[in-house]
Parts: C-alpha cells; sequence; structure tokens
C-alpha cells in the first residue's frame, strides 16, 4: 500500500460541508457532480495518478474515490 501525504482539504468542499444545518446533513449522495468531479480530480493529483492500494497509474476514466467508511454500512457518512 502507497502512503499518501495528505494536503490541506479542497476548498470547495469544506465549502460545501460547511451548508450542514438541524435539517440538512452533508452526505456523499448530495455532493453536487460539479464538487465531485473537482474533488476527484484534486485527489487523484494528491496521490500522483497511482493508485495506493495497488501501485498502478489510475486517470479520472478508471478510477473513484474510496471511502474509510464503508457506504453500505455506515449509510449516513
Amino acid at each position: 500500500m502507497k502512503w499518501i501525504k495528505k494536503t490541506e482539504e479542497l476548498e470547495l468542499f469544506m465549502e460545501w460541508k460547511k451548508l450542514e444545518n438541524p435539517g440538512w446533513k452533508p452526505i456523499w449522495d448530495a455532493i453536487p457532480g460539479k464538487i465531485k468531479r473537482e474533488l476527484h480530480a484534486y485527489l487523484s493529483n494528491e496521490q500522483s495518478c497511482i493508485c495506493c492500494y495497488c501501485g498502478k497509474s489510475v486517470s479520472e476514466y478508471d478510477s473513484h474515490i474510496e471511502h474509510i467508511k464503508p457506504q453500505n454500512i455506515y449509510k449516513d457518512s
């Protein structure tokens, strides 16, 4: 497994999460497509377009954003 030196969180993503209020929680399925695309590109760049698990090169077309908590178990994360 490749160690990834994390940088600052994407500003656009942080701003979206700040919209949380008593009636709304920022969950993965609610992220607008534009933010997901920018987040994916940001994270890919942070990892030098390398899969941290297998070490192979990846692109925006053959990769996805991985979750620390499996979404099928933690539905509200």
